[in-house]
């Protein structure tokens, strides 16, 4: 988790150091994890099976990892054909990840706090690794908004994806890390259009 401020073009980040179980929490909680439905059959790969590996989000650099694995052959040489599935559908439709694997319509997937919450509410989901091993989570603010730790967000607003977004999962768990009551912490839910598609054709609305 990291806190800056926008200055000049540029990002100045301080890492925020949580300790002891808050710090050890939080790094069960880093953002992109591998999870998998344990109740599936068979779930150990055999030379014959087709596995889905459904992404959170839309096709981006984050998960070029696996496309790249995908494409110099990794899993063929271990005997798997995977399917690298976007979120996204070409008209707009949005897969849930969490459902997708939970549901069985994928056996692997991409995800985040989420997964936990999803396993309070009781889905089946096995937490495999944790991909990176630190939060790329960060928040910032312009230079003249005089914001140099997390002891000045009381008095702003934050934007968020909302209350379940994985953000703000980890802003409420950075408050408790500084002994700041997350409710002092005015939120705002960040509105727009979603999708790499659906963002390209907003930038670029001629382009069919």
């Amino acid at each position: 988790m990291t806190f800056g401020s926008y200055i000049d073009g540029t990002f100045s980040r301080t890492r925020l150091k949580w300790p002891g179980p808050i710090m050890r929490a939080v790094s069960f909680l880093q953002i992109f994890f591998i999870v998998f439905y344990f109740l599936l059959q068979n779930s150990l790969a055999t030379p014959a099976d087709k596995l889905i590996l459904q992404l959170r989000w839309d096709n981006q650099f984050q998960f070029a990892g696996y496309y790249a694995a995908l494409w110099q052959g990794y899993y063929r040489d271990a005997g798997i054909e995977v399917t690298i599935r976007s979120a996204f559908e070409p008209g707009g439709k949005f897969h849930n990840v969490i459902n997708e694997v939970a549901e069985g319509r994928a056996q692997f997937g991409t995800g985040a706090a989420d997964i936990l919450r999803a396993r309070d509410k009781g889905k089946p989901l096995v937490i495999l690794s944790s991909i990176f091993q630190q939060s790329p989570v960060a928040f910032y603010a312009k230079k003249e908004i005089g914001a140099n730790s997390p002891a000045d967000l009381p008095r702003l607003r934050v934007a968020t994806r909302g209350p379940t977004g994985i953000a703000s999962v980890e802003l409420r768990a950075m408050l408790k890390a500084e002994n700041i009551d997350p409710k002092l912490v005015q939120l705002q839910r960040i509105k727009e259009r979603l999708g790499t598609e659906r963002r390209l054709k907003s930038l670029f609305p001629n382009i069919g």
